[in-house]
């Protein structure tokens, strides 16, 4: 092919696709034969563009732009669904839709959800590419459809760039999509054959970073790691053990719940006091109490922390128990007790779990899939497998050890099938209201109670004292609490 027309195409060719293609390693002949793909019948630019937004017009009115205060430079824009017209949006074109919200009454509850979405590999993810996803629900909808991906709405996409680059960070944009969501000040129409309805938020569903991120908290990194405690401590050292716990307690009845008021009044004050104290001095207060205030962020702005206060804060099942959770680190010390008392390796485990014909209500499940559950490469500090993996390895594993090893691991055996319980009755909880909670409640204090007997209080993490507040929220909502994306029904 003459070089004179392989460069005619190139030029009619985006760059950026065009240095794609070419880091493939594709010959020219294979480049010309993409390229005549791109340009045979090809509509131009400008009529692309208006084929798309005549496709997206009644799409694009849902969405609206708002600029958030950068660190440097100009303004980061934020576009983002307005909740109202999303649901006007959703009941125009959904019959189902309609159904649903006339069934709900007078008023919608929303949830929102946050999390991020990050790419590559899951063992080596790419930072630079992750996007911080934004969804909503209504909890009226009932448990059953609340925990279906299908009921929870797109609001907003942020990349990770935006975030870094906007002043206040994810907080900022809470702030932002809250503040829109206080316009709606009446009962609303959401469609003409809907009654007027009331909006309000009625929680924020977050894994502990992002809940860290929304709420200015330190988390693990200040002295008082829960947003909901005020006498949960990092450390105890000069203090009142009678009056304050660590992480590793399983002493709930004696956790003291802090107020919004509380929090509010504490966060204020850190902000007023950063212009008299020294630099110093003030980031040991922030330390002290766990906060990072910033003037810009969610409880830095009076009237949005009101309609979104750290109360309404929802830990979820998922990201406590098998997200880099509770399950995945006692796998892996339990594994490692394994393999030093009875020389049981993976390779052992995971020939077991081939040859077992094992029944589950999950489609796809077959030997194949077990075959790669117990893959090394997932198993290092913690479980780095799929929550969903790790949902099927864990009564499978427990199978082995009943079956297997009972005598030689009888007290692993016996915390185990605490954490195998508690993870049955989650399901259920996330099934049905009406749920008893006190029962669960009981069984994660007794679980917590023999992991630190068994492992040590060193093992404890911010996460076996967050599992206590998800039965106290689930009470609290009536509702049990899933990220919509977790696959372990």
């Amino acid at each position: 092919m003459p070089a004179s027309t392989v460069g005619r195409k190139r030029k009619n060719f985006e760059s950026e696709r065009y240095e794609q293609l070419m880091q493939t390693g594709i010959s020219d002949t294979q480049l010309h034969a993409v390229l005549n793909i791109f340009e045979e019948n090809a509509p131009s630019l400008r009529t692309v563009q208006r084929q798309v937004g005549t496709l997206l017009e009644h799409d694009c009115a849902i969405y609206v732009k708002q600029e958030l205060q950068a660190i440097k430079g100009k303004p980061v824009e934020l576009w983002h669904a307005n909740i109202q017209r999303l649901y006007s949006h959703i009941c125009a074109t959904s019959e189902c839709w309609k159904d649903l919200l006339r069934t709900a009454g007078s008023k919608l509850s929303v949830l929102l959800y946050a999390d991020e979405i990050q790419a590559g590999n899951i063992l080596h993810p790419l930072q630079g590419k992750k996007i911080t996803f934004f969804y909503c629900t209504v909890k009226e909808l009932g448990p059953f459809l609340v925990k279906k991906p299908a009921t929870w709405f797109p609001v907003a996409a942020v990349v990770y760039a935006d975030v870094a680059r906007t002043l206040g960070g994810t907080s900022a944009i809470f702030r932002a999509l809250i503040r829109d969501f206080m316009a709606i000040t009446q009962p609303c129409q959401i469609h003409e054959d809907l009654p007027l309805v009331r909006l309000e938020i009625a929680g924020v569903v977050a894994d502990m970073d992002a809940q860290r991120a929304i709420f200015s908290s330190k988390g693990s990194a200040g002295w008082k790691p829960c947003l909901f405690c005020s006498n949960i401590c990092k450390d105890l050292e000069h203090l009142d053990t009678s009056i304050f716990f660590t992480v590793a307690s399983d002493a709930v009845s004696k956790f003291q719940m802090t107020s919004d008021d509380d929090l509010f009044e504490a966060y204020d004050a850190l902000l007023n006091e950063k212009s008299t104290l020294s630099k110093k001095d003030w980031e040991r207060r922030c330390k002290v109490l766990g906060l990072e205030p910033s003037p810009q962020t969610l409880l830095g702005d009076t009237l949005a922390r009101s309609v979104l206060p750290p109360s309404k804060a929802l830990n979820d099942f998922m990201h406590v128990y098998l997200n880099n959770g509770i399950a995945s680190w006692e796998v892996i010390s339990l594994l490692e007790r394994l393999k030093q008392r009875c020389d049981v390796g993976l390779d052992t485990l995971q020939a077991f779990a081939a040859d077992q014909d094992w029944k589950t209500a999950r489609p796809g499940c077959s030997a194949a899939f077990r075959r790669h559950l117990f893959v090394e490469k997932k198993f290092t500090e913690t479980f780095r497998g799929p929550a969903f993996e790790l949902a099927m390895l864990l009564p499978l594993l427990q199978f082995f050890l009943e079956t297997t090893v009972s005598e030689a691991m009888e007290r692993e055996l016996h915390c185990f099938r605490h954490l195998v319980e508690i993870c049955r009755q989650y399901h259920r909880l996330l099934a049905h209201d009406g749920f008893p909670l006190l029962p669960l409640q009981r069984l994660q204090e007794a679980h917590q109670t023999l992991t630190m007997d068994l492992y040590g209080p060193s093992c404890a993490k911010p996460k076996h004292h967050h599992r206590f507040h998800i039965p106290l929220q689930a009470e609290k909502l009536f509702l049990g609490i899933l990220c919509f994306q977790s696959c372990v029904e």
